[in-house]
């Protein structure tokens, strides 16, 4: 088996660490109406997709929309309070040492992760950057079709 000449990554979760910056942005939500805050565990075992329904099921009233939560949740997650993974540069430049092209694809805005992406070691790894993939599929056809056109569009 050949292989793998690009690979593909997330950001959150897989190369940093945004948990504790996503964590406050949550309870800032449940703050808005003087709510308890959820177990960090609990967000981290009941947290998915659909995400308002998490903060409904745990009081938040329906009346206050999926864009008045992101509205609260967003600027406090995308502080730039996530740090990489210790062994994330390791790993990368292993991957191009090994010949691979590198390719990030992530819901988060380019500002937010830009200071990790120029923190010495991982500068210059990635030969594509999709930001703000939501939902995230377009952005990996984006970065296929980069690929297959010998890296012939602007990131």
């Amino acid at each position: 088996m050949k292989n793998p000449d690009v690979l593909v990554f997330d950001f959150d979760g897989t190369l940093s660490d945004s948990i504790p910056s996503a964590y406050s942005a949550i309870c800032a939500v449940f703050d808005a109406h003087e709510l308890p805050h959820p177990l960090l565990e609990e967000v981290i075992e009941h947290l998915a997709p659909p995400f308002v329904d998490f903060y409904y099921k745990r009081g938040v009233p329906r009346l206050f929309s999926p864009e008045k939560i992101w509205e609260i949740y967003k600027p406090l997650a995308n502080h730039g309070g996530a740090r990489l993974f210790g062994d994330a540069v390791p790993t990368l430049s292993s991957f191009r040492r090994l010949g691979h092209r590198l390719a990030l694809v992530t819901s988060q805005t380019r500002s937010v992760i830009a200071p990790l992406l120029e923190s010495p070691g991982i500068a210059g790894l990635f030969d594509r950057i999709e930001t703000d993939a939501m939902p995230k599929h377009p952005h990996l056809v984006a970065v296929r079709d980069y690929f297959e056109n010998g890296g012939s569009t602007a990131t």
